[in-house]
C-alpha cells in the first residue's frame, strides 16, 4: 500500500512521457526567445549609448565650434541672386524651374538592370514638374531624395519607399545609387562654395566609408535643389500627411529622440538653406582635421547639429523637446522643428536591418568605423591628401 502511494503521489503523478517532452520543448522555445530578445536588447543598448557618447564628445567642444563660425557667411553665390531667401513668388518660380530641370539632369543610372533574386529595381518617379501650380506656392519642392548602393532593393526597403509615395500625393522620388552619388559629389560646380570637398572625398574614399559621402550628399542635393530627404529605413508615421510640410516652411526637421537635436535621417528644406550649407562645411572640416572615421560625430548628427548652431548664431536653442519655430538673426531664414512621435516610423527594420543591408552588399557604419589612424600611423586626413597644413577658414568645425 505504501509503495503504491509513493509511486503515484506528487504533482507529476499521472504525467506521461509524451507530456513531459512537450513541456521541455515548450520551455526550450521560451528560453530561446528570451535569449534572442536579450541579445537584441543588449545590441540596441550598446548602439544607443555609443551614439550618446559620440554626441557627448561633440557637446564638449560645441562652444568652440560656435565661436569658429563667423556671422558674415554668404549663403548664396555671387552670380546666382535668384536663390536668396526665396520668400516671394517671382523667386520661388525661378527656384522651381531650376529645381525641376535639375531633377531631369540627375536621373542617372535609370537603365533597368537585372537584379538578384528577391530584389527589385527602383525607378525614379517624377511628378513635380515646371507646369505644376504647386511650385508657385511651396517653398520646399515636393521631391524626396534617397540613396543606396544600387537601385536593386530588397522588399522591405521597396515597401518603405512606396509608403512615402502613398503618404504624399504628387511626390517626386529621385534615387541615387553610388555611381550617381559620386557623379554629383565630384562635380566641379562645388568648387566655389565648398573648395575643400575634393579633399574630403579623397579621405573617405581611401577609408572606404561611403556612409560619410552619403551624409554630405544629402546635405548638398537638398541645399542645391530644395526638397525632402529620408533614410531608407524610415517611413511615414500615422500622423504624417501631405500637410505635414507646410507651403510656407523654409525648412522642416524632427527632433531626434536620442540626442534632442534636429534630425539628420529626415529633413526638408528650401534651396540654399543655411543649416545644410553649414552642415557641409562642418562635415568637411571635421574629416580633414581627424585621423579616424566616426560618421555620427564627423558627418552625421554632429555635423547637422553644428549646422543648426551656426544658423542660430548661438549655442542656445539646439536641444529641443517641443514644436519650435526659429529664425536666423543673420538673414531671417526660418526652420520649423517638430517632435518625431507619430510623424516618422523610424528604424522600422529594427532587428533585421543589418541582415537586410548585407543582402544588398552594404554595411552598417558601425561595422567599418575606425576611431584612429585611418590614413596611416600619425597621419591626419589633411596630411594624407598632401596639404601643407590644415586649411584655416571660418568653416572650422568640431
Amino acid at each position: 500500500m505504501l509503495k503504491r502511494m509513493t509511486k503515484r503521489s506528487g504533482p507529476r503523478a499521472g504525467c506521461s512521457a509524451h507530456h513531459r517532452y512537450a513541456l521541455i520543448f515548450a520551455l526550450l522555445i521560451i528560453i530561446g526567445v528570451s535569449v534572442f530578445n536579450f541579445g537584441l536588447g543588449i545590441r540596441q543598448y550598446v548602439e544607443r549609448n555609443t551614439m550618446r557618447q559620440i554626441m557627448d564628445d561633440v557637446n564638449a567642444v560645441a562652444g568652440q565650434a560656435y565661436f569658429a563660425v563667423q556671422s558674415s557667411f554668404n549663403y548664396t553665390t555671387a552670380v546666382d541672386q535668384t536663390i536668396e531667401i526665396a520668400h516671394n513668388h517671382q523667386v520661388k518660380e525661378e527656384v522651381g524651374e531650376n529645381m525641376a530641370s535639375h531633377i531631369i539632369a540627375t536621373k542617372t543610372n535609370t537603365t533597368r538592370i537585372s537584379c538578384p533574386e528577391g530584389q527589385f529595381f527602383m525607378e525614379d518617379r517624377v511628378a513635380y514638374t515646371n507646369d505644376q501650380p504647386d511650385k508657385q506656392r511651396r517653398l520646399i519642392p515636393n521631391v524626396l531624395y534617397q540613396t543606396s548602393k544600387s537601385r536593386c532593393l530588397t522588399n522591405p526597403f521597396k515597401t518603405g519607399i512606396e509608403s512615402w509615395r502613398e503618404a504624399i500625393p504628387g511626390l517626386s522620388n529621385i534615387f541615387h545609387d553610388d555611381e550617381a552619388m559620386d557623379e554629383l559629389l565630384n562635380d566641379s560646380k562645388w568648387e566655389n562654395d565648398f573648395p575643400n570637398l575634393k579633399y574630403f572625398l579623397q579621405c573617405v574614399n581611401h577609408a572606404d566609408m561611403p556612409v560619410m559621402k552619403a551624409d554630405v550628399w544629402r546635405y548638398l542635393i537638398v541645399w542645391e535643389n530644395g526638397g525632402i530627404y529620408s533614410d531608407l529605413d524610415n517611413r511615414p508615421g500615422v500622423s504624417f500627411s501631405n500637410l505635414t510640410i507646410r507651403e510656407d516652411d523654409d525648412a522642416f526637421f524632427t527632433i531626434d529622440g536620442t540626442t534632442r537635436t534636429i534630425s539628420q535621417y529626415f529633413f526638408a528644406a528650401s534651396p540654399r538653406h543655411p543649416i545644410l550649407y553649414h552642415a557641409v562645411h562642418f562635415a568637411i572640416a571635421n574629416v580633414l582635421s581627424r585621423h579616424g572615421t566616426q560618421p555620427p560625430k564627423h558627418t552625421g548628427p554632429g555635423a547637422i547639429k553644428n549646422g543648426h548652431m551656426a544658423f542660430l548664431n548661438s549655442t542656445d536653442g539646439i536641444y529641443l523637446k517641443q514644436t519650435t519655430i526659429q529664425t536666423s538673426s543673420i538673414d531671417g531664414r526660418r526652420v520649423r522643428i517638430e517632435p518625431e512621435g507619430g510623424l516618422l516610423q523610424r528604424d522600422y527594420l529594427e532587428g533585421i536591418k543589418r541582415s537586410t543591408y548585407h543582402d544588398m552588399g552594404m554595411k552598417h557604419y558601425n561595422e567599418n568605423m575606425k576611431r584612429s589612424w585611418r590614413y596611416g600611423q600619425g597621419k591626419y586626413c589633411w596630411q594624407f591628401v598632401g596639404l601643407p597644413s590644415l586649411p584655416t577658414s571660418r568653416y572650422i568645425g568640431v
